[in-house]
């Protein structure tokens, strides 16, 4: 239920972004988003299997992920302000796109075997739901150009990501 859950959530973020971005109109072009990029293997440490070294390293790396496009993009743009520049929108389609497939890895992920792992899990869940709806609703206030929007956006994200972060602190 939670991976067919999870894969028609992110998969209608994606179709999504590509309908709001595909209908934006002012002149502004945006490009169109690569593919999700293959996730790369890692070694485990001993003492660890590699299904609990692969779960805690990738929440982790997903979420490190996660606030350093926040924070690239956050210096392009500071202020948390809507921009007038036409770069800002294809700067802000890739910034989806490119923290939808890190939330679309995260929720694909499988946890490990014990009651621990499962339950950080279906709360790990409903937090990428969340990150995943600051998305839609950055990406509708960029389409629309509603700087109140834009901002209330950014005030969401930041409680999410603040959330998220202390929930990958107590990965099991």
């Amino acid at each position: 239920m939670k991976r067919t859950l999870g894969a028609s959530v992110f998969a209608s973020l994606g179709l999504a972004l590509a309908a709001l971005f595909g209908a934006c109109g002012g002149g502004t072009a945006l490009p169109e988003t690569e593919a999700c990029p293959a996730a790369t293997p890692t070694p485990r440490p001993r003492g660890q299997s590699g299904s609990q070294f692969a779960y805690r390293r990738t929440v982790t790396e997903g979420e490190t992920q996660l606030i350093a496009l926040r924070e690239r993009f956050r210096a392009e743009y500071p202020g948390d302000t809507f921009y007038r520049r036409d770069a800002f929108r294809p700067d802000f389609a890739g910034w989806a796109a490119a923290s939808a497939c890190v939330v679309t890895d995260l929720a694909a992920l499988t946890p490990g075997n014990t009651e621990a792992q499962r339950s950080y899990d279906v709360a790990l869940e409903a937090l990428l739901l969340e990150y995943t709806a600051a998305i839609e609703q950055g990406s509708e206030a960029v389409r629309a150009r509603n700087t109140s929007d834009y901002q209330d956006f950014y005030g969401r994200l930041d409680g999410v990501a603040a959330r998220l972060r202390s929930h990958v602190a107590v990965v099991p």
